[in-house]
Order: C-alpha cells, then sequence, then structure tokens
C-alpha cells in the first residue's frame, strides 16, 4: 500500500495531519499485515507558512505602490503647478472654474499617492518624540464629526503612558483611518472604544509571530460593537485595495496604509474579530523612555514679493516640474540657476560669481543624490540654505536626513506652500534649512 496522506482542520482551528502508509510482511497473514498511521497537528508550522506569504505579498504590492507613486507625484506635480500658475493669470470665469477643478482633483490624487507610499513605507516621517493620549484628546472632536452623532466614542487611557518616536500626522491618519472603518461596520450606531497601555512583547509574542522582536511598547487598541469579521475576511483586510464595498465605494487603501505606517514606524498589528462580535485593532509601537516635546507653535510666514534680490539654484531632473518650479520662483522675483543634473549643478555653482541663497533639489538625481550634490556645491557656495523637495526616495536617507535637521517637502507640492517654504527659509537664514 502506497502512503496516503489526509489533513482537516477541527472546530477548534487546530489543522491535523493523517499519514497512512502499509504493506506485506513475509509470514504474515492478510494483504496488509503491516500497517502504520501517523497523526501530526500541523497547526502552528501552517500559521507560519501562511503568515510567511502574507508578509511576501504585502511586501511585493509595496515595492510596485512605491515606484507607482514616485512617477506619478511628477506627474501631479506639473498638473497641479500648472492649474495654480493658470488661476494666477485670472482668467474668465469659465476658465478659473476648470482649473480650480483641475487644483482639485490632483490634490486628491496627492493623497491617494500619499497612501500608497504609505503601504510601501517610502513615506517622509517627521518623528518626534509624543504622547499618545495627548493626540486622542485633541482629534476627539474631529472623530466624532467623522463617524456621525449616533457612535459613541469611548476613551480608557492609561495615566502612566510612556512616550513613542513618531509622525503626529501619521499617527492621526492611523486613528481617522479606523474610525472611518469602525463607521463603516455599524450602519446602525455603536460603541468606539480608544485604549492606550503600556505593554511588553516577549518570547511568547516571539514564537506565535516570528516576525516580533521583543520589547517595550505602547499599545493603541481600537474596539467596535460592529458587524464583526469572519477569519476569512479578518485575514485579508490589511491587503491593498482590497474592500467589501461596492464598487466605486471604497479603494480599499485605508487599512493598508495603517499597516504600512505601523511597519514603518517599527511597530505591530493585530485584528481580534469574529461575525456578530465587532472586531478590535491591537497596534504596538515602540516605547521611548523621552518625555514627549511640547507642541510647537506653527510660524506664520506670510509669502510676499521678496525685498531683495535672492539667488536660488535650482536641481531638478524632471524638466517640467523643473520649468513649473521655475515660474513659481521667478514669478515671486527670485533669480533662478536651473539644472538637471548633479554634475551640471556642480559647474553652475562654481561659475557663480555671486551668492547662492537657497539650493532646491531633489533627493534621487540620475547621477549622484541630493545631498551629495549639495555638499559638493557648497563647497563653492558654503553660504547656501537646502530644501529637499522629493516624490520618493529610500526612507533610510529620508530619516537621515530627517534627524539631521534637514528641510524636506514631499511632492506634489502646491506653489503657494513651496514659496511659504522657500520665504520662510530665506527670514531664518542658518537656522532653517542649513544642511
Amino acid at each position: 500500500m502506497e502512503g496516503v496522506e489526509t489533513n482537516w482542520k477541527r472546530k477548534d482551528g487546530k489543522i491535523i495531519v493523517v499519514r497512512m502508509s502499509g504493506g506485506a510482511v513475509r509470514g504474515g497473514e492478510g494483504p496488509f499485515s503491516h500497517f502504520e498511521v501517523i497523526v501530526e497537528d500541523v497547526t502552528e508550522r501552517r500559521n507560519l507558512e501562511e503568515q510567511f506569504r502574507q508578509a511576501q505579498k504585502m511586501e511585493a504590492v509595496g515595492l510596485l505602490a512605491g515606484g507607482i507613486a514616485h512617477d506619478f507625484n511628477n506627474l501631479l506635480s506639473v498638473i497641479l503647478g500648472n492649474a495654480e500658475l493658470l488661476l494666477e493669470t485670472r482668467q474668465s470665469g469659465a476658465q478659473q472654474h476648470y482649473a480650480e477643478q483641475i487644483r482639485e482633483a490632483s490634490r486628491r490624487s496627492a493623497q491617494l499617492i500619499g497612501q500608497l507610499l504609505a503601504i510601501s513605507r517610502k513615506q517622509m516621517l517627521h518623528s518626534t518624540v509624543l504622547n499618545l493620549n495627548r493626540i486622542i484628546q485633541d482629534v476627539g472632536s474631529i472623530l466624532q464629526r467623522l463617524i456621525g452623532e449616533d457612535v459613541q466614542i469611548v476613551h480608557e487611557l492609561a495615566t502612566d503612558l510612556a512616550s513613542i518616536r513618531a509622525d503626529r500626522g501619521q499617527i492621526e491618519q492611523i486613528l481617522m483611518n479606523l474610525a472611518t472603518n469602525a463607521r463603516d461596520a455599524m450602519p446602525n450606531g455603536g460603541k468606539l472604544t480608544i485604549r492606550t497601555s503600556n505593554a511588553e512583547l516577549g518570547p511568547d509574542d516571539a514564537a506565535r509571530y516570528p516576525y516580533v522582536e521583543p520589547g517595550r511598547f505602547i499599545r493603541l487598541s481600537v474596539s467596535d460593537t460592529g458587524v464583526g469579521m469572519n477569519e476569512a475576511l479578518r485575514a485579508r483586510v490589511l491587503e491593498p485595495f482590497f474592500t467589501t464595498k461596492p464598487p466605486g465605494r471604497g479603494t480599499g487603501l485605508g487599512l493598508s496604509t495603517i499597516y504600512g505606517i505601523v511597519k514603518q514606524s517599527g511597530g505591530y498589528i493585530w485584528i481580534s474579530s469574529a461575525p456578530g462580535a465587532g472586531a478590535t485593532f491591537d497596534i504596538y509601537l515602540p516605547r521611548v523612555g523621552e518625555p514627549a516635546l511640547p507642541l510647537a507653535a506653527d510660524l506664520d510666514v506670510q509669502t510676499v514679493h521678496p525685498t531683495i534680490t535672492a539667488t536660488i539654484l535650482l536641481l531638478e531632473d524632471e524638466k517640467s516640474v523643473r520649468q513649473v518650479i521655475h515660474e513659481f520662483l521667478t514669478g515671486r522675483g527670485y533669480n533662478v540657476l536651473q539644472a538637471g543634473r548633479g554634475d551640471d549643478a556642480i559647474n553652475l555653482a562654481e561659475l557663480f560669481t555671486g551668492s547662492i541663497s537657497l539650493i532646491i533639489t531633489d533627493i534621487v538625481l540620475p547621477d549622484m543624490k541630493g545631498p551629495l550634490a549639495v555638499t559638493k556645491i557648497r563647497a563653492s557656495h558654503p553660504e547656501a540654505n537646502v530644501l529637499y523637495v522629493t516624490g520618493y526616495a529610500e526612507a533610510p536617507l529620508v530619516q537621515q536626513l530627517v534627524s539631521q535637521g534637514a528641510v524636506l517637502m514631499q511632492k506634489p507640492v502646491s506653489g503657494r506652500e513651496l514659496l511659504k517654504k522657500v520665504d520662510e527659509i530665506l527670514r531664518l537664514g542658518g537656522s532653517l534649512g542649513s544642511r
């Protein structure tokens, strides 16, 4: 008898494999005088294999999304920039309306690209030491308006909560995406509970989830009293573009965006749910021993026509993007030197005998990295401040620049935002954008 293997899943969720084999033995009676049965519980091994496959799938989609986001950010920079330039020319009523529609569509597209970057873990994170409780309290009224009055929001926040190091904007996005997901799961109203606590992940957690690194964390738990999910649905909800909504009602990026943000922040996310029993999202973010920093007041800087003519060196490899930025800058009276490659910009700087007040550069260039080009340009013009404007870059490089205090803007940027940042850097001089 050849070996036969059978496996089934028990009601308690365990996966059992039964292997049977048999054969004749000399001197035995009957066709199968030798018969062997092996029963094995393979639940843990199958779960680990499934976790590995899921991680590979998320990584592959993330890489694809990141590449697409880079190209689309450049295209959107051109579309958004030209729409704003049209609006500045004071067209007729109809033309003004069309330009405004183009600008609004570009902004909405930029938000979608931001979600793709979050999934691919390629967003620029401006991380600071934060108190999670404070953020939850600050966005409380926004969340209530978002999910409606028929959903009660309950806070159960630990009074001794430690700090995290994260991007405040990304943490707010996590809360809003989870609230939106909960609202959809509670069409007739219900309760949304947000909890925080200090937590630790130890060897048992690492044995259950091989990708876990034990340590001290802050746990954010968001629970709803909605319709809940079965096992098949729960296993897929974090996948990019997966949605249970009808066509045209959702992109399927809300929860996968959360996954990307959490992963890029060094954390973990787990979901527990059952049909009719609601759902709980547990997010673990690394704990830090530093106190949270007070919120900095926004600088009220108005973009005005420069009182003196400043020279700006613009380094951007995409010609159409470079042209749009050039139009914005020259329209405000700046003298602009422009180049599409790092070596061209270095040569321009060496030949220019005046003062260069600011270098605006992409991070990824055809011939060298932006920071390297900046270093070589400043060899002849040490007075130059720096502003990085990029659509996509490797996360370690971006975070290195952020940690060094560099000023970065993510494409697509509006002309108003760009000019405001340029004016801010030039007003503050060496205290901002000097790296």
